[in-house]
């Protein structure tokens, strides 16, 4: 597909707003972060920040919805070569952990994102992202177990709040990852056998 220079500009523009954003946002918060500082980093004008983005929210937005994406990867690598999909959800949920705990990630998905978006737009971005793929993980570890939709949304639910809040408990101190990875495995083998 050819793209010509003025699209490839704004392209690049735009990610580079998402970038600095990101390391902006990751090292001192939403509301820390000031538009002037940021535009000081990537040397664009408020014009071009404003032509991507409606404002710093829509812009915070941008950022988790690419912090989101990365994170979708890492499971998939995770889970690429693997074939029981049992194992592939402990793997995938095992990756999540990891990469989600990371302070810098746990602080913009699981700590802000939530107060800057309002919980309505937080759901719905983690909904299309992280629930997703492990709603998807549920229902083929549970096969052709009967159980209904909405049973698979429970366990889903279950797992996403209980995964949500051990990386955030992880953020805090990540001498604590083991014995998190443990529960998650707990609960996946509790789900599995009921």
């Amino acid at each position: 597909m050819y793209v010509n220079k003025k699209t490839e500009r704004a392209l690049a523009s735009r990610q580079a707003l998402i970038e600095s954003a990101r390391r902006l946002f990751e090292a001192k918060g939403y509301a820390a972060t000031s538009t002037e500082e940021l535009l000081a980093q990537t040397g664009l004008t408020r014009g071009a920040l404003y032509h991507h983005f409606r404002d710093k929210k829509a812009l915070f937005d941008a950022v988790c919805d690419a912090v989101h994406r990365e994170l979708v990867l890492v499971i998939e690598e995770a889970t690429r070569e693997v074939t029981d999909p049992r194992d592939a959800l402990r793997a995938g949920s095992h990756a999540w952990m990891r990469a989600v705990a990371d302070p810098r990630r746990a602080r913009l998905l699981l700590i802000e994102a939530p107060a800057v978006l309002g919980p309505d737009a937080w759901n719905s971005t983690d909904a299309r992202h992280g629930y997703a793929s492990l709603r998807e993980g549920v229902q083929q570890a549970m096969g052709k177990s009967g159980r209904t939709p909405a049973a698979l949304d429970a366990v889903a639910v279950a797992l996403n709040g209980t995964m949500n809040e051990l990386a955030r408990w992880v953020a805090a101190d990540a001498s604590r990852l083991d014995e998190a990875l443990a529960v998650v495995d707990a609960a996946l083998a509790g789900f599995q056998a009921s």
